[in-house]
């Protein structure tokens, strides 16, 4: 079992515009040891090869995601619900989605959710990692004061029993 797996979502439109970047500075800044999970609802084609970075067919792991999608589009604020920032909840289910599925699925002690638009900038090591976590803590989040939370990178103890 890993402490440590990474996780994030996208499509391919949006890995093309930016999370090419992500994933190409996550493969050369962070841990060997440490694993790359990309959930994405379509088929992706990655411009690297690595075994540190693997795909998860989104609608395969949480199929309750496309019945979730199909009901909200359904609404007469369907328009909001896909591109609104305070009423996203088809835009943002992608996410909540992924991170669920991480939480309870994958082999790792922590998930950590990592914006697929973020670009790490210099090496992230184990010590870094271990400062941000405790093993009674749920969640660690950055946080901002007099504005929204940064949800761009979470870190969730899967160890604890709150986590199921």
């Amino acid at each position: 079992m890993q402490k440590f797996s990474v996780i994030t979502s996208l499509n391919q439109k949006y890995y093309d515009d930016v999370g090419y970047k992500m994933v190409k500075s996550f493969l050369e800044f962070w841990p060997e040891d440490i694993d790359l999970y990309i959930y994405s609802e379509e088929k992706i084609n990655l411009g690297v090869k690595s075994e540190r970075v693997k795909v998860i067919d989104l609608f395969e792991a949480q199929p309750t995601l496309k019945e979730f999608i199909a009901r909200a589009r359904k609404r007469p604020d369907a328009h909001l619900l896909q591109s609104s920032l305070k009423k996203g909840a088809i835009r943002f289910s992608y996410k909540s989605f992924a991170i669920v599925d991480g939480g309870l699925n994958l082999s790792a002690d922590y998930i950590i959710w990592h914006d697929a638009d973020m670009v790490t900038h210099k090496k992230v090591d184990a010590h870094f990692l271990d400062s941000l976590i405790s093993e009674n803590k749920y969640s660690v989040y950055l946080g901002r004061k007099n504005t929204y939370t940064e949800t761009g990178f979470l870190i969730f103890n899967t160890t604890l029993p709150v986590n199921k």
